[in-house]
């Protein structure tokens, strides 16, 4: 089959160029006019040329010249006007090599008006020469460049062909139904999926947009180009693990389809939610957005957010189908393979709430489908809820499987910072619960549960309340509900906790979680989730935002998924330097519009495996408001531990920290290995449930193997101890 080859350049990439070109005037008072040339190349046969036009608003005349070389290519017509008033009569050939455009509007009231991307027209040639960078406008010619519009007379411009060297890597991805690893019609296209492009010993990552496709602009020094997928779950693969490209010329780009087959039939949906801020007193925006990454089509799909109390729902952009309480259901219908879609929801903070408290909102997406559950699960599955009854905090904890525990489980208490308490539980049936409770004091109580072994998806159930009643002072502890991660590790449900704020910097970055104390402390599990907000508070509409950030080594930009933004945008990802581009924004000043002035966009990214102890993660962002300087955020860091929840509670020798020993398997019938990333020689102790030394056995070279022994059937504790500190804990069920 010939090779293709393709020069596009999508909106997204030309909004960045233009920020770049120093011929572009900083003082425009309207977007400059934009063509730039799209070859399709089948060579020996044909070589189409499409010109293509953005921001072609209102439009009442345009003249220009392109040029090609006759040697490499040779004109045989005309094949497609697509703008009115254009025609054979004012486009002409003329030899040897130019083509000479001159167009006015059939209504000078009103001009013409075209979509970002729409073809102008289409001129078919003949190749003699495969790869040619031949199509070249011709700003010497007497016939100059001119773009008349409507109302501001000549436009300023930017002409873009393939000696600009702006060539770009597109295509799509889809679901390849039929298995033949070709983009089919009626194959869907899949959104929100990762591709990662690697030339030169340098990863880029970019995500496909809402209908599957994506853009890479060519470097100049760019020869081959390696395209993957990677999957958001283990239900898909592609139909090649890589697909490799050869740049002939780094002005034609290259189209390629990526192919993704299904491993198992599959309903898996994905939601997020955020804000980029809460103010007593006033409105603030929730962006919900969600995907169908499974390998189904999902009927009948609906999204359920619990509001904080404290948080008065005014309207939403889609409606609501039932209220109970301050919990809202939104019906969002049939969602194809691969389908994406964003919705917006307006609430107003209580004025009762105190400054810096913390509102916590939850979204869950409907239907949940467990796809391949493990042999070992068995069908239980545990849940803890919280609550301020007056004078008491209560929790309780459920299991709301639909089988009963098979095995003992576990539970901590927190107060503040603190832990108080380490129990086991022991194998509640279906709909049984245990209850806590503890004296309302002002203290932030939070509850961590473990989940039954080998649940089908990630969970860390835990609940959290704050500000009920009050000390001795007539004040109540805060900040310490975003202290530890939420339980938000499965895709169909989303936690967003913020505290509200009164007078603020509106450009700046937060982390979550925030981590313990001031040093900020992870474990080296932890994943991060950065809140980038901005708001223009110049004095005039800014009309393309861009944010640049720089990722810590300690964190894997592989693993970096966009959650939910303000606006649409664009994400890509070249090693660790991270840009956000949000293009045609227009952001109205704080003055005009207050309220819609703000934006946000919220990512999560993984450590990178095996995080040596101590390191610092550290991360800032700069902010682009068009043409200015940038506005470089606060600094945000953790730093990588693993003794640092101090612990009151007697239980054992040593102090529970919040880092997990991996166990495994658990349940077990014969021996264990414990393992603990970046510890490498220890000492493990093995207590009973209630804190009792059992035994004792050396930790080397990262991992212990635990022999059973005479111990009998029930649930332990495992401790690592370094140096006389315990760095690890973990549980083991011996059945």
């Amino acid at each position: 089959m010939p090779m293709k080859t393709v020069s596009q350049v999508f909106k997204l990439f030309l909004l960045a160029v233009l920020i770049q070109m120093a011929t572009l005037s900083l003082y425009a008072q309207t977007t400059p006019v934009i063509l730039t040339t799209q070859v399709i190349e089948d060579h020996p046969n044909t070589v189409d040329v499409t010109l293509q036009a953005y921001h072609f608003e209102n439009m009442v005349s345009m003249q220009f010249v392109l040029n090609f070389d006759p040697d490499l290519v040779q004109f045989e017509d005309f094949i497609a006007f697509n703008l009115n008033g254009l025609s054979p009569a004012t486009v002409n050939f003329v030899p040897p090599g130019s083509i000479h455009f001159s167009w006015l509007a059939p209504n000078l009231n009103i001009g013409e008006t075209l979509p970002d991307g729409a073809p102008v027209c289409t001129i078919r040639f003949t190749p003699t020469v495969q790869g040619s960078c031949s199509f070249l406008f011709d700003l010497d010619s007497p016939v100059f460049p001119e773009f008349v519009n409507v109302d501001f007379g000549f436009l300023d411009y930017l002409l873009l062909d393939c000696a600009t060297g702006v060539g770009i890597l597109s295509g799509n991805v889809f679901a390849d139904q039929n298995a033949n690893c070709d983009f089919d019609a009626g194959d869907p296209t899949l959104g929100n999926f990762q591709v990662k492009i690697s030339s030169n010993g340098e990863d880029t990552y970019i995500y496909s947009s809402a209908n599957g496709q994506f853009f890479y602009p060519i470097q100049p020094d760019d020869e081959l180009l390696t395209v993957s997928v990677i999957p958001p779950n283990p239900y898909w693969q592609g139909c090649s693990p890589f697909e490799e490209l050869t740049v002939i010329n780094p002005g034609l780009s290259l189209e390629v389809d990526l192919g993704m087959t299904a491993l198992n039939d599959c309903k898996q949906a994905e939601v997020e939610l955020g804000t980029p801020f809460l103010r007593r007193c006033f409105s603030s925006r929730y962006a919900v957005s969600y995907c169908n990454l499974g390998t189904l089509p999902i009927p009948a799909a609906e999204i359920v957010v619990d509001f904080d109390p404290f948080l008065e729902v005014n309207s939403s952009s889609i409606p609501w189908s039932a209220v109970s309480g301050n919990t809202y259901t939104f019906p969002i219908g049939d969602l194809d393979i691969g389908e994406c879609g964003t919705f917006s929801i307006w609430v107003t903070v209580s004025c009762d709430a105190e400054l810096g408290q913390t509102h916590c909102s939850e979204a869950t997406i409907y239907p949940i489908e467990f796809c391949d559950p493990v042999p070992g699960w068995d069908g239980a599955q545990l849940a803890v809820s919280g609550s301020c009854t007056g004078d008491m905090v209560q929790f309780e904890i459920e299991n709301i499987g639909q089988q009963g525990m098979s095995n003992a489980s576990g539970f901590i208490v927190i107060e503040d910072d603190m832990i108080k308490m380490m129990e086991p539980i022991d194998p509640l049936g279906p709909g049984e619960s245990i209850a806590l409770e503890f004296p309302a004091t002002g203290s932030t109580w939070r509850v961590e549960v473990a989940q039954v072994p080998d649940f089908p998806v990630p969970s860390e159930p835990s609940a959290v309340v704050e500000a009920c009643d009050e000390d001795g002072d007539g004040n109540f502890s805060m900040g310490f509900v975003n202290m530890f991660s939420q339980d938000e590790y499965a895709s169909y449900v989303s936690v967003h906790c913020i505290e509200n704020v009164g007078s603020w910097d509106p450009n700046d970055k937060a982390a979550f979680p925030t981590g313990y104390r001031q040093d900020h402390f992870i474990t080296p599990e932890t994943r991060l989730e950065y809140l980038i907000r901005f708001q223009n508070t110049g004095t005039d509409t800014a009309f393309n935002v861009v944010i640049r950030d720089t990722l810590s080594p300690w964190l894997d930009p592989a693993t970096l998924r966009l959650q939910v933004s303000s606006h649409p945008c664009h994400v890509e990802v070249v090693d660790h330097s991270l840009e956000v581009h949000f293009p045609a924004i227009s952001l109205p000043d704080s003055t005009t519009n207050e309220l819609a002035s703000h934006g946000f966009v919220q990512f999560s990214v993984e450590q990178e495996p095996d995080n040596p102890l101590g390191e610092v993660i550290d991360n800032r962002a700069a902010i682009y408001f068009d043409y200015n300087l940038p506005v470089i955020t606060n600094q945000v860091f953790h730093t990588i531990g693993a003794e640092f929840v101090q612990d009151v509670s007697g239980v054992g020798e040593a102090p529970m920290p919040l880092q997990r020993l991996a166990i495994s398997p658990n349940p077990a019938r014969g021996p264990v290995e414990v393992r603990l990333p970046g510890v490498s020689v220890g000492v493990v102790k093995v207590c009973n449930a209630i804190g009792e030394p059992l035994l004792e056995l050396p930790f080397q070279q990262g991992s212990a193997s635990l022999e059973r022994g005479a111990l009998p059937s029930g649930l332990y504790w495992v401790v690592l101890v370094v140096g006389e500190k315990p760095l690890g804990v973990g549980s083991v069920f011996f059945e």
